[in-house]
């Protein structure tokens, strides 16, 4: 980093997963970086105690009606003439749009960072997150799928200067503790991490394991939520939770590569995000269902054919058939394997998200 300006970053939230990313930028940056964000409880992504002199908490996310938010304290953020924001692409949040005109009358440049587009985008956010465009100095998206897709939609008449980070987690653990992959050695068959809730779907694995085709297939399950006991008794009454095993949702990365590394394939059935990262990361080929309009933005590391498989989206038969054709050829299993480590290991992780980030600030002061 070659300039002088301050760098504001402006969170809802500082989740586990988040930390070694900014922890990273604040190591390159210094006392020029600063983080504000709120503490909402998220179960154990939040478990983990933060004292940094670069993080300064925010008071409580507030509900409004009609489905906005609005985050206490952010009226009282110091900004400077030069100054840079970052601000979580969140158009529901009304403080968010406060702090863009406040921004704007001090002189501050502002970075729009977050989603182009994702399985969660409803068409009305979606329109109003691109007007919102028009009163920002740069997007920044979480991965390079989006800047292809926001130049493609521009058609040719992007006048913002737009960036990608391929949003990753930190790998530095995991590549101490990942095992060599070899498909016919391992126990296990498939490995599920993530939150158990809607999105997951992983109610689909289930009902998969329940067919002919997957009649011997195991799943091991990392993860909590609000579906636990549903998908439990789903379990049981499918006669297939002998082959089901579950693990409680944990950041502690020993317990999770213990079940990594065992396995053969990494599966979601729902709107993947953040968790086929965690799964590519140990060399785990994926399968995901082949619909990208209802995934989250890093599904863009998803290759079919070069590291994972797709199914087609909500379909148990055509899961099965996946799942056991997969199974069964494990010399491409450990091809997959190579192409996942080869992605993580050079993008869609913390050191390269780190200097992705400080090098458009170099950018943005070039310009």
């Amino acid at each position: 980093m070659k300039g002088k300006s301050k760098i504001v970053l402006v969170q809802p939230a500082l989740p586990a997963y988040r930390i070694p990313f900014v922890s990273r930028v604040s190591g390159l940056l210094g006392k020029r970086f600063s983080v504000y964000a709120s503490k909402p409880d998220m179960g154990v992504l939040s478990s983990l105690r933060l004292d940094r002199e670069w993080v300064n908490w925010l008071g409580p996310i507030i509900s409004l009606p009609q489905g906005l938010f609005w985050q206490r304290g952010i009226l009282g953020i110091p900004l400077f003439k030069g100054d840079v924001i970052v601000i979580s692409a969140a158009p529901r949040y009304l403080s968010n749009i406060v702090l863009i005109i406040r921004a704007r009358l001090a002189g501050a440049r502002v970075v729009w960072f977050g989603h182009y587009w994702s399985g969660t985008s409803r068409r009305s956010l979606f329109a109003l997150r691109k007007l919102i465009y028009r009163y920002v100095d740069v997007l920044l998206f979480y991965t390079e799928c989006e800047v292809r897709q926001y130049e493609e939609d521009s058609g040719g008449t992007v006048e913002k200067l737009c960036f990608a980070l391929n949003n990753g987690i930190e790998t530095s653990a995991v590549r101490q503790l990942r095992a060599p992959y070899d498909a016919s050695g391992r126990l296990r068959d498939l490995v599920f991490i993530g939150r158990l809730e809607k999105k997951a779907r992983l109610e689909l694995i289930i009902e998969a394991l329940a067919t002919d085709r997957c009649s011997k297939v195991s799943l091991d399950v990392i993860g909590g939520g609000p579906d636990v006991g549903r998908l439990k008794s789903l379990a049981v009454s499918l006669g297939v939770d002998a082959r089901v095993h579950w693990h409680a949702g944990t950041i502690d990365e020993r317990k999770i590569a213990s079940v990594m590394n065992r396995s053969k394939l990494f599966i979601y059935p729902g709107s993947v995000g953040l968790s086929l990262i965690h799964g590519l990361s140990y060399g785990l080929p994926a399968i995901i269902h082949g619909n990208r309009r209802t995934h989250m933005p890093e599904c863009c590391a998803f290759k079919k054919g070069i590291n994972g498989f797709d199914f087609e989206e909500g379909s148990v038969s055509s899961l099965s058939d996946v799942i056991s054709a997969a199974l069964s050829d494990t010399s491409r299993l450990s091809a997959m394997s190579e192409s996942a480590l080869n992605l993580i290991d050079r993008t869609y992780n913390a050191e390269d998200m780190c200097n992705r980030f400080c090098d458009v600030f170099d950018r943005i002061e070039a310009a």
